[in-house]
């Protein structure tokens, strides 16, 4: 390789790396604006970031075995260095982010072309859909991305150690991560190569399959004949059918969506692109319209790098097509390069902030601190560590060292020492259905609490109130 090949590598590494760095800062500081603008949500970073503190300050935790997620009991020690929400949010940004670095690796190798390397990298960075796991809460879901990535890289590189390492990190991160690690050892074993395999990649791929299958075994033994009941079932039951109609046209206009931005390149490469039938079926399966929604959810996190892996190995497919022999695949890149950027501009958070639009996802609103959450924060800042409060769905800062509960947990024989209101959020009236037509919400459970005379005012500003419960 002559020292311009070499000098021209280094380019392409350097654009990434700086790509991630840049990435990963601006979406690290939009998460935390978000959190500190109080639209960050406890039943996802608050519970996960709660889950990681207690398995060090068992006072603090339910007891229970997230098996559906092990990875967290890897990330707890690192989390529990500084054990603050935020250190999620910029994680997560970063590790995100940080996946776009193996797929280039996965592109030099299989295309051959720096160029259409870099360009596929940077679109995975813009991708709309990965743009809605960004800016959800902290979830591990999204870790899976960049684990999947890497595993892939190494399968390529035949760095076998590493493969079978990063496949086991991919599965611990979500329930249908197994299934999906099933699906792609079955499809790499029974799937005809024209090369010879490497029987040492082969017994590791065997290793992975089996480890997978393991898992979903602990998962199913842990939550019991029920649940394995449940999902075995879940074909014949009454509301499968119902489900599997339901919404057809938004279900496939989802996965339009979701390969459009590759230009359906992930066709060609069919055997990689199989791995996405578990989560196809999962959205099938359900009504549930987070599951099929492109924007705003974390669940694209389970097709985005599957989606790209396919669409690299369908564009050198591509490329020995007769009638676009001409055609290279830095053009074919840089195409889906533009087309991303378009797509980003219009449907993600970045989009939304860089115009100053506030459709979608409203970002601007969102990551705006007012002299209300100053108040706010301030409030929390009264309350001891270690206290029982009663708190609304956007206040994940009172769930790590406290003992925390929302209204629909409210047990009235044993009330919390103290509750904080916010009642410029839509938390403070959004109700949970308890029992036939009642509602329990945060701002009557709140009232009653504060109308009970248990309770005196320790501090009030721009109508956000913090009460405590008399001694």
């Amino acid at each position: 390789m002559s020292w311009k090949e070499v000098a021209y590598n280094r380019r392409g590494t350097l654009t990434i790396l700086c790509a991630i760095l840049a990435l990963s800062s601006i979406w690290s500081f939009i998460s935390v604006m978000r959190y500190d603008a109080f639209n960050a949500d406890v039943l996802d970073l608050g519970v996960n970031s709660s889950l990681l503190y207690g398995v060090f300050h068992p006072d603090f935790s339910s007891g229970n075995l997230a098996v559906n997620k092990l990875i967290y009991l890897l990330i707890a020690p690192f989390y529990n260095l500084y054990p603050d929400p935020r250190t999620l949010l910029v994680f997560q940004s970063f590790w995100i982010s940080i996946g776009a670095f193996p797929l280039y690796k996965i592109g030099k190798k299989v295309l051959g072309d720096e160029f259409a390397s870099v360009a596929m990298s940077l679109a995975y960075l813009v991708y709309f859909p990965l743009g809605g796991v960004y800016w959800f809460d902290f979830h591990y879901m999204a870790l899976f991305p960049t684990f999947f990535l890497f595993g892939i890289m190494f399968l390529v590189y035949e760095r076998k150690r590493y493969l079978l390492l990063f496949m086991f990190l991919a599965t611990l991160t979500d329930l249908l991560v197994p299934i999906i690690m099933l699906f792609m050892g079955v499809c790499y074993m029974l799937y005809p190569s024209k090369r010879k395999r490497d029987p040492l990649i082969t017994r590791y791929i065997l290793v992975a399959l089996l480890f997978s299958f393991a898992v979903l075994v602990l998962i199913a033994l842990y939550f019991g004949p029920a649940y394995i009941y449940n999902w075995m079932n879940r074909p014949f039951s009454a509301g499968f059918f119902s489900s599997l109609s339901a919404d057809l046209p938004l279900k496939a206009e989802y996965f339009f969506w979701l390969l459009l931005p590759v230009l359906f390149l992930s066709f060609l490469e069919i055997r990689i692109l199989l791995l996405i039938i578990p989560y196809v079926l999962f959205v099938f399966s359900y009504s549930y319209h987070p599951f099929y929604s492109p924007m705003f959810y974390q669940y694209p996190a389970l097709t985005a790098p599957i989606i790209f892996t396919s669409a690299v190995y369908g564009m050198r497919k591509f490329k020995k097509i007769p009638s676009f022999r001409r055609l290279k695949a830095k053009h074919l890149a840089a195409a889906i390069l533009l087309i991303n950027i378009l797509l980003a501009s219009l449907l993600s958070p970045l989009g939304n902030i860089a115009t100053g639009i506030n459709d979608g996802y409203n970002a601007p609103n969102q990551i705006t601190v007012t002299n209300q959450d100053n108040a706010l924060n301030q409030m929390i800042s009264l309350i001891p560590k270690g206290s029982t409060v009663l708190i609304q769905g956007n206040m994940p800062q009172l769930t790590n060292g406290y003992h925390w509960i929302l209204p629909y947990q409210l047990n009235h024989t044993d009330l919390p020492q103290y509750a904080l209101s916010d009642p410029y959020s839509y938390y403070y009236f959004d109700g949970v259905h308890i029992s036939g037509n009642v509602i329990s919400n945060f701002q009557s459970e709140f009232q009653s609490l504060l109308n009970s005379g248990r309770y005196h005012i320790v501090d009030n500003e721009y109508n956000i109130t913090l009460i405590e419960k008399n001694s």
